[in-house]
């Protein structure tokens, strides 16, 4: 996807892409800032868990200049954040104090029935979160829920076109199942999957296998992972804070609004056992659902019959 021209507008705080003089489309930024609001006021709720066969991967991103980057090479980083995970450290955190760029996590996670995957980002490490001590980050894709996200992604499909060769193809990369594939790589500025000007874009799995989707709602996410990071069940819940005064925007001058944030943790209370839940996810069998409090009482899932 080209890189796509954005301004401020005088009286607002999220910037928005420019379309012509006369008409601007919303970033993405604004959009999902609009559809979890919506979310959050949504009052229905599943009251069963379920156990649905499902497969995850989690990547970190970042984008760096060339004079910052010692690597220059995907194998090469992967090595080093590895090497960083083994030692017990956040690795995003540990390149970014040492300057080479900004970054972020990407969990993917595919329901094995559905035609696509959905995710959530992280600005730290997930499997660190716990109740105590949750790891904030923000879902994907749900600019998608408002009506304006329909226009942005037609704008934006229009826009590539116009840079693309005669013929070629072009989609909203959004959730195509390539990006579950992706182990390690390395992207020049303009490439299709690094839409900057200057820095190169890096994608690296660190942690893949298969999972159980328990529940999805779109304030609200309740998933057992198997992988070697992310090992057990993860809630990723949606809630609204007060800000602190040094997350407002520099112009903000009214009262502290609250601002609305995913958070995700390991379960503390109800977890399943492990052996039972690789059974679900190769599908070897199969379980019925069962209602939330009966969980935290410790009953235990029971075989479809």
């Amino acid at each position: 996807m080209p890189y796509l021209p954005v301004k401020l507008v005088k009286g607002k705080h999220y910037k928005v892409y420019v379309e012509s003089k006369e008409k601007m489309i919303p970033s993405k930024a604004h959009l999902l800032s609009k559809a979890l609001g919506k979310a959050l006021k949504e009052e229905i709720h599943v009251e069963e868990i379920d156990f649905i066969p499902s497969v995850f991967v989690l990547q970190t991103h970042g984008w760096v200049s060339p004079e910052a980057d010692p690597f220059k090479s995907a194998e090469k980083m992967k090595k080093f954040q590895l090497a960083a995970i083994k030692a017990g450290k956040d690795p995003i955190r540990v390149v970014e104090k040492k300057g080479m760029g900004k970054w972020h996590y990407d969990l993917r996670i595919w329901k094995l029935t559905a035609p696509t995957w959905f995710g959530v980002t992280f600005f730290s490490a997930p499997w660190k979160g716990t109740a105590e001590k949750k790891v904030q980050g923000t879902i994907k894709g749900a600019q998608a829920w408002v009506p304006e996200g329909k226009k942005l992604e037609k704008w934006m499909i229009e826009e590539a076109q116009k840079k693309a060769p005669p013929g070629e193809p072009i989609v909203e990369r959004k959730d195509r199942l390539f990006w579950m594939k992706v182990k390690q790589a390395y992207w020049p500025p303009g490439a299709p999957a690094n839409p900057t000007k200057k820095q190169w874009a890096y994608m690296m799995m660190i942690d893949y296998g298969p999972a159980v989707l328990h529940r999805r709602e779109a304030d609200f996410i309740d998933c057992t992972f198997l992988g070697n990071l992310l090992k057990g069940r993860y809630y990723d819940r949606l809630v609204a804070r007060k800000l602190s005064p040094e997350e407002l925007p520099v112009t903000y001058k009214k009262k502290v609004p609250y601002g609305l944030f995913y958070y995700f943790w390991k379960a503390k209370k109800g977890q399943f056992p492990l052996d039972l839940m690789e059974k679900v996810a190769r599908g070897d069998i199969e379980l019925s659902p069962v209602e939330q409090f009966k969980v935290l009482r410790g009953v235990k899932p029971a075989k479809k019959v």
